[in-house]
């Protein structure tokens, strides 16, 4: 599978990594974290696995530990994130730009493009605001999730992650709802022309198993997949799309016209 393209310029450090992730875990996997994860606070295990990660894994920084221990908590290790990092400049700013486009703030979007040159000199009153936005959104999103089969999901990995994409909503040909999956259908088919002789189909089997069927971009050939014409509609229309099979308000022009072609 390809690299994702924030991870672009470590291809080079990809064995160096692998090998040092093999010498820390020498003894076992669980072995390994069960030295520094030992509480029941599954905030304090992120700090305390937050440094082990960002210290001790061959070129990681904060992305990428960011998304190793979201990972690890999707396995049911007991982590989880405890802030946004909106301080951190020197990391990932895209969150920072999403948290900034949801409330209202296009003005502190720091981008190239923006008309206002805002040029990242966030103040520390700011900073200040933003972070409690941030945990003011995260605690209405586990007022609405609680309950549901995802309650366990909605932290500020997830809310990190949510404003990164929302972010590229608002540029030009980049994500929209799905795009992830769209892209591992693409990731596959191109993994298949390169090596025909393996089977790549338990990934096909898993998204059948676990993705609703209007999600999956191979059962629905009306789709245009990842394409301008799906990556620009909410720029040009403000019409949310792949939604409205979650919520009847997201109805929208492009899920009704391709849904047609397809049932053609």
């Amino acid at each position: 599978m390809p690299f994702d393209t924030d991870r672009r310029h470590q291809k080079s450090d990809f064995i160096d990594s692998v090998k040092c992730y093999q010498k820390l875990t020498s003894g076992g996997q669980e072995e390994f974290f069960s030295t520094f994860i030992t509480t029941e606070d599954q905030h304090e295990n992120f700090r305390k696995a937050w440094e082990v990660v960002r210290n001790q894994f061959y070129s990681f920084g904060r992305l990428s530990s960011f998304s190793y221990l979201e990972y690890l908590r999707i396995m049911r290790v007991p982590v989880d994130c405890d802030q946004l990092f909106l301080a951190d400049m020197s990391g990932s700013k895209w969150h920072r730009n999403g948290l900034a486009k949801v409330l209202g703030r296009d003005d502190l979007d720091w981008h190239e493009y923006n008309p206002t040159g805002f040029d990242g000199k966030y103040t520390p009153t700011m900073l200040a605001w933003l972070k409690r936005e941030a945990a003011l959104l995260l605690e209405e999103a586990k007022y609405r999730a609680a309950g549901k089969p995802y309650t366990y999901d909605v932290s500020y990995f997830t809310l990190e992650s949510t404003l990164c994409t929302y972010k590229s909503w608002h540029r030009p040909n980049r994500r929209y709802p799905g795009v992830y999956l769209d892209m591992f259908h693409d990731r596959i088919k191109k993994a298949e022309a390169t090596w025909p002789e393996e089977d790549y189909g338990l990934f096909w089997e898993a998204r059948k198993s676990y993705l609703p069927a209007h999600l999956r971009l191979e059962d629905n050939p009306g789709d245009v997949g990842l394409k301008p014409e799906k990556q620009n509609h909410y720029r040009q229309t403000g019409q949310v799309i792949m939604m409205d099979k979650f919520d009847p308000v997201f109805k929208n022009d492009y899920n009704d016209r391709r849904r047609l072609i397809t049932e053609r």
